[in-house]
């Protein structure tokens, strides 16, 4: 059995398959704005936790001066 949803663009009734990005067939707006958005959000969430708990390493060269490294000795 399918499912049909009223296009909120442009009201009439198109095919959908509960998925966010199904498209109306007459217009081809999106019939479900508000799940995409939601997903949208959902997405950039999850990216800015990635980048705040996400540990950046800079490489220290052996021949910079000892101020550089914390475990060797002034020399």
């Amino acid at each position: 059995m399918s499912a049909s949803k009223k296009c909120p663009n442009c009201g009439k009734w198109s095919r959908w398959n509960q998925n966010p990005t199904d498209r109306c067939e007459h217009c081809h707006s999106v019939l479900d704005p508000v799940a995409v958005a939601r997903q949208e959000a959902r997405e950039q969430r999850r990216q800015e936790e990635d980048e705040r708990f996400s540990i950046k390493m800079i490489e220290i060269d052996p021949n910079d001066p000892g101020i550089c490294g914390f475990s060797r000795e002034s020399g």
